[in-house]
């Protein structure tokens, strides 16, 4: 009963969202609003049917709550009211700050000084810096050594190396300044290639494009190198301002790349290979809900801030305990902490439940939309320039953000390092452009 509605509230409540889209979009292509509720429908909401529907109860992931249906049902009524909430508030604000179809697919000139080419070039080169660091601290990457034929256990000891305990072999934010670059400085020089007839933007593109997929694959993780190819196709469409259409073609390629990157780094075998990916895909990022819901009783939250790395802790000298994300591994799959594992990410609900109960469930959602909707209307406000897009893109790609925590939404490290690539870009520009004043007046 609990599954049918579950379905029911589904269809009724969040069917029209794609007619709005739709509207919005001129069609059901991709952008920062359609690619997030995408994200939310393959990862979030079919997870959630699907573990309600009973038809995955033999998964490992969902084996602990076969026998608490109101553990399931509530993860489902979370799950659709987030949902619910994020995409109706912020397509609210849209309209109401009278955002739409030219906006969504910056249907206006594109932009390209001479002085913005200079900056660009500055973070081309510090990119390739931070490339050549983290190849070497991070050797023998788990890609070299995959492709050098090391069992898989090896590999994935050494990705949990690279990945937890980065900051014990290396700079954390300098790897990160170029984990960012990685996606901003290929979106950027493909769309100046578009537009500058000019062998040298062509042969720039391809070489931080390759240097791109060498440095996210180092690590031997399969998602990121998907959503950066999104990416990179989106910055190529509004180059020539021109939509992404989400054709049947674009899906294929998608799964075959998963497909791909599995049968490289996990398994040759195709029948595992789709099993673990089903089980990736659409149980394990949902069920940290469940678990949260299950485990944490106290209807107005049992932590708090206090497990939050965040501003807040920082300012206010806050003891930190352990967060939910790793307290729910402990608890509930103890086997993959035995093999490395350090927590359980997941829709953002269940660290705003564990954290601050009913309340935290309630209001998360609407600052999830409110953030959304302040980037959208800063980025729509910014002249039309490559770096720009380029951030735009790079933002469209990852507002999966929410799949992982409620934190990242009070404090993210990536919010400096983007501050401090920003301001960069910035500065070389005014420097530029204050160089070529000076020359010209003397």
């Amino acid at each position: 009963m609990g599954f049918f509605i579950l379905l029911f509230l589904t269809v009724i409540l969040l069917l029209p969202a794609f007619f709005i889209i739709k509207r919005m979009s001129g069609g059901i292509n991709l952008n920062y609003i359609s690619i997030w509720f995408l994200i939310y429908i393959i990862f979030s909401l079919m997870g959630a049917l699907l573990i309600s529907s009973g038809f995955v109860s033999s998964s490992y992931f969902v084996k602990p709550f076969n026998d608490k249906a109101n553990v399931l049902f509530v993860g489902g009524i979370f799950t659709i009211y987030i949902g619910v909430v994020i995409f109706y508030t912020l397509s609210y604000l849209m309209k109401l700050f009278c955002f739409g179809y030219d906006d969504l697919n910056f249907k206006r000139k594109l932009i390209i000084r001479k002085d913005d080419m200079f900056a660009l070039n500055i973070l081309f080169f510090i990119f390739i810096l931070s490339f050549v660091y983290f190849i070497y601290i991070s050797f023998p990457s788990p890609l070299i050594m995959a492709f050098r034929g090391d069992n898989a256990l090896d590999i994935a000891n050494r990705r949990l190396d690279i990945t937890k305990d980065l900051g014990l072999i290396g700079n954390t934010y300098i790897v990160a300044i170029g984990r960012v670059l990685s996606y901003i400085i290929p979106y950027a020089y493909i769309i100046v290639s578009r537009h500058k007839h000019n062998m040298k933007y062509k042969v720039l593109a391809i070489f931080s494009l390759l240097l791109a997929v060498f440095y996210l694959l180092n690590t031997g993780e399969k998602a990121p190198i998907v959503f950066f190819a999104m990416g990179a196709v989106l910055s190529y469409k509004l180059s020539l301002q021109k939509v992404f259409n989400l054709s049947p073609k674009i899906i294929l390629i998608f799964s075959l790349v998963i497909v791909f990157i599995y049968f490289i780094f996990v398994s040759t075998d195709f029948e595992k290979v789709f099993l673990l990916i089903s089980d990736r895909i659409f149980i394990a990022q949902q069920i940290a809900i469940y678990c949260s819901f299950d485990h944490y009783n106290n209807i107005f939250g049992e932590i708090g801030f206090s497990s939050m790395s965040n501003i807040f802790t920082k300012i206010f000298s806050v003891v930190n305990t352990l967060a939910s994300s790793s307290e729910l591994m402990k608890v509930y799959y103890p086997g993959m902490l035995e093999n490395g594992g350090w927590n359980i990410n997941g829709i953002f609900v269940y660290e705003a439940w564990s954290n601050f109960g009913i309340l935290g469930v309630i209001l998360s959602p609407f600052l999830v939309a409110i953030e959304s909707f302040v980037f959208l209307y800063v980025i729509f406000k910014l002249p039309n320039k490559p770096f720009y897009l380029a951030l735009y893109c790079y933002a469209c790609i990852n507002v999966n953000y929410f799949l992982t925590s409620f934190s990242a939404y009070f404090y993210q490290s990536d919010w400096i390092v983007f501050s401090v690539i920003i301001f960069i870009y910035l500065f070389m520009s005014s420097l530029y452009r204050a160089i070529v004043k000076e020359q010209s007046e003397q």
